[in-house]
């Protein structure tokens, strides 16, 4: 997270325009779906240790590497090592998380994705802070070495309470399939509708992490330094929203959270986003307020989708949670790149504001997805 505040200066290091740079970004979908339907089978015969171990050599050493690359497809393989790395750790948190949450009861979830914002908010600020006086190597590759000792001391003082792994006895069925055509196939066919109504509820968080900054930027003037202060201001709602998350669930049922956060949330955005946009020519400092008021509301729709939707499929399932969580990542992986080469090539073709709202519009129709996954039986691999 801490190298999405500076992707305006990856662009300018490797001389892509938003339409390539927008397509290696979405190309690192390559490194996450090998982690995906590879990374749940690991988790579950050998434990979750391991499984941070490896996937924090791939994440902190390639997003070290990455600032002092200038070659766009050799960035673009470190970036496909860094996706990787980021997807094994995601399996390997959420089903250390699922199995706490089990043990201890309630649900903590969105808390613990509030923390990850808390994080990406961290990196954000500190961008913000430094993007001036700090050269780009030494701002990513010195935070990539401290976090990964961190994490790494993190790993140790919590290892008695790792979920371990699972042996496997002979003759008895695998109840992760293995990384063959078959169980791919089987992967993939999981919970179709479910994950489509994630893709529809997290498109919004992801394309903001992308190009918001480039949009204040690029689109509306603004130095590179506060162009930062939308994403900012995003990761702050969306913290806030997620920590506060048991006080709404009180008064507010799952269906009801998923369909009016998303259908107000989007429904905002997209109405100032298109205010700043039109009125951006002439009033540089209003279209910058209603920009920042856009992506607000941004965070306020999208905040308890991901979360949610992953607690409502481990509870439906009767699989190992890290086949639930590495099951919905492999459809939502493919069905993301897609839907991030079109923002991308649409940013490029028809300016990056119009193409900032095709995740809006998806985020608005949110609760249609979810309607109808909610009132299917879930399905088994």
């Amino acid at each position: 997270m801490s190298a999405a505040p500076r992707f305006p200066d990856f662009e300018s290091q490797l001389h892509l325009n938003n339409g390539l740079f927008g397509t290696f970004v979405s190309l690192g979908a390559i490194g996450s779906f090998l982690a995906l339907t590879s990374i749940a089978r690991y988790v579950h015969y050998h434990g979750v240790k391991r499984a941070l171990i490896l996937a924090s050599f791939f994440m902190y050493g390639g997003l070290a590497i990455s600032p002092h690359l200038h070659t766009g497809w050799i960035w673009l393989i470190d970036n496909i090592f860094i996706a990787f790395g980021a997807s094994a750790y995601h399996v390997s948190i959420n089903t250390q998380a699922f199995a706490r949450q089990k043990q201890a009861g309630g649900n903590f979830l969105p808390k613990l994705h509030g923390s990850w914002s808390f994080g990406a908010l961290f990196a954000a600020v500190l961008a913000f802070a430094i993007t001036q006086s700090v050269s780009l190597c030494w701002h990513l590759t010195t935070l990539a070495l401290a976090m990964a000792c961190v994490t790494a001391i993190g790993a140790y003082r919590i290892r008695h309470l790792l979920v371990k792994g699972v042996a496997k006895e002979e003759g008895v069925k695998d109840e992760v399939p293995s990384f063959t055509l078959k169980g791919l196939m089987a992967m993939l066919k999981y919970e179709p509708l479910l994950n489509l109504a994630m893709l529809l509820g997290i498109q919004l968080e992801l394309a903001t992490n992308d190009w918001s900054t480039i949009y204040s930027h690029k689109n509306l003037g603004i130095s590179e330094s506060l162009s930062i202060l939308p994403y900012i201001l995003f990761l702050v709602t969306l913290i806030l929203m997620r920590f506060f998350f048991p006080k709404f669930f009180l008064v507010m049922s799952e269906k009801s959270m998923i369909k009016i956060f998303p259908s107000l949330g989007g429904g905002f955005f997209l109405i100032f986003l298109l205010a700043g946009h039109f009125v951006g020519s002439n009033h540089r400092v209003v279209a910058f307020t209603l920009t920042n008021f856009a992506f607000i509301f941004a965070g306020a729709g999208c905040c308890f989708m991901s979360p949610l939707f992953f607690t409502i499929a481990a509870r439906r399932a009767q699989i190992p949670s890290s086949l639930v969580i590495a099951s919905l990542g492999v459809v939502n992986t493919i069905l993301i790149f897609l839907v991030k080469l079109v923002i991308a090539w649409s940013a490029q073709n028809i300016g990056l504001v119009y193409a900032l709202m095709i995740p809006g519009v998806m985020l608005v129709f949110t609760f249609v997805g979810s309607n109808m996954a909610l009132n299917r039986k879930a399905s088994e691999i």
